[in-house]
């Protein structure tokens, strides 16, 4: 019998096709080339010695549970497991311009393992599969385990630029990130599987939202309070079914406060409430309510006693709320789709929570609350971001408030514009200065620095008690 001797030459030129194979495994799949300690200490290392509870009983091979060299599936990257057709419910939302398809290229590789549809140790080589222990496939309600349904996850398998133009996208896609194609959003444009230094296989850091923001660029979001704030959201954030991650300030969960990734349960916009009129979400998710206290609750600009208890005014007999059983006409400059009807008035009816910050203002001007609102100005036109409070207020209490007159007057009427307006013999001075500056009551022992020419607030009147 003839015995080979060692060729370190031989052993060079293996090692070196190893090499372009992984290099050729990694390019084709999008992500960059990786090295086997980038993945070994993973869950997605479900060899023998992997650190899940849902590995190989005797397979010490890492790749080869998504890869083999040969007799592959007739897609890239030399994919080792059939993948059956199936079909998706996929997320939807008037907001997005773009139409996500079926899930194809790498979304579909992604999902032959996490759709929790095929055996983990399904593979085409070696033929018979590969024996698991712990568990063949992802247990069912797990995390990782997104089913068929996938509506309240982030939109994939679209090109990026099929959702432009959009002012609140980055208007090319960044380069930072991987796609399928030439720019087709994927679950490897947010997640790297071969790599997990920063937890759920992120692609980048995601404290501050570094990540989402890197392509979802909303202008006033970084000078905004919700991005800025270190309020304590230690028992109210992660909200379940999430555990991670286990940020302890609110600017550190950026985005993630309000909106999730993954199993959002309000499928629109990604909103991670659970059970919560969408409109008054914000005064009972534990942030803008009396419990737990403290850091929670809302700093009040113009209220003297120092905070508010939002979602105590609300409660009250006379607040803006959700009026169960009744409906109001759609209204001009709310956003909300004309020829509509809606329940009540929200919270981001008067607040824009993307840019909404914590700075004071005199009359007429909008203070921080209101920046980024759209209003209604004293003709009755329409403007994008109010610049005076009352166009916050005129745009539901001026042309289009609803002719529900309940305190009788000598002259009915309900547009609450068309009172203030400079025209009228007299007016409270909330768009302009009073006509008459003979006051004998101003200045009054509750407003010592006020005089008869100064304009007011709707809200100096009209205020949480």
């Amino acid at each position: 019998m003839r015995t080979e001797r060692s060729n370190p030459g031989r052993i060079r030129s293996c090692l070196a096709i190893g090499a372009l194979c992984l290099l050729g495994l990694a390019q084709a799949s999008g992500v960059s080339a990786q090295t086997a300690a980038d993945i070994v200490n993973t869950k997605h290392n479900l060899s023998a010695s992997g650190p899940g509870a849902t590995r190989a009983s005797t397979e010490t091979r890492i790749c080869i549970f998504c890869h083999t060299p040969h007799n592959a599936t007739p897609l890239s990257p030399l994919w080792n497991k059939d993948l059956e057709p199936r079909v998706y419910t996929l997320y939807a939302s008037p907001t997005l311009k773009a139409v996500p398809s079926q899930p194809s290229g790498p979304t579909k590789l992604c999902l032959s393992c996490h759709d929790g549809t095929i055996a983990m140790g399904a593979v085409i080589n070696p033929s018979g599969g590969i024996t698991m222990s712990g568990g063949n496939s992802l247990p069912p309600g797990s995390l990782s385990n997104f089913g068929l349904d996938l509506s309240g996850h982030h939109p994939v398998s679209f090109p990026y630029h099929t959702a432009l133009p959009n002012v609140e996208l980055q208007g090319s896609p960044p380069s930072e990130l991987t796609y399928g194609g030439a720019d087709e959003v994927h679950c490897i444009t947010c997640h790297d599987p071969h790599k997990d230094t920063f937890g759920k296989f992120l692609a980048k850091d995601n404290r501050f939202s570094a990540l989402c923001v890197t392509c979802h660029q909303i202008a006033g979001w970084a000078g905004s309070a919700h991005a800025n704030s270190t309020a304590s959201v230690v028992g109210i954030l992660p909200r379940p079914p999430k555990t991670w991650p286990t940020y302890t300030q609110l600017n550190e969960w950026g985005c993630e406060a309000c909106h999730t990734p993954h199993f959002a349960p309000t499928s629109e916009h990604l909103l991670n409430f659970t059970s919560v009129p969408p409109a008054f979400s914000c005064t009972t998710t534990g942030c803008h309510t009396s419990s737990p206290g403290g850091p929670h609750l809302a700093s009040g600009v113009r209220v003297t006693s120092g905070t508010t208890d939002i979602a105590r005014q609300v409660r009250k007999i006379s607040a803006h709320r959700d009026l169960p059983g009744q409906v109001v006409t759609s209204l001009a400059g709310t956003g909300r789709p004309q020829g509509t009807t809606f329940p009540g008035v929200g919270c981001a009816d008067c607040h824009n929570p993307h840019v909404s910050g914590t700075e004071p203002a005199e009359a007429p001007y909008a203070s921080g609350l209101l920046r980024g609102v759209r209003g209604v100005d004293r003709n009755g036109g329409f403007v994008r971001a109010a610049t005076y409070e009352y166009e916050v207020c005129f745009k539901c209490h001026g042309d289009t408030s609803p002719d529900l007159d309940f305190i009788p007057r000598v002259i009915a009427g309900t547009n609450t514009r068309l009172a203030f307006a400079v025209e009228n013999p007299s007016f409270h001075p909330v768009v302009a200065s009073g006509k008459n500056l003979n006051i004998p009551s101003i200045p009054s022992s509750f407003e010592p620095s006020m005089n008869a020419a100064q304009q007011i607030y709707c809200t100096s009147c009209h205020a949480d008690d």
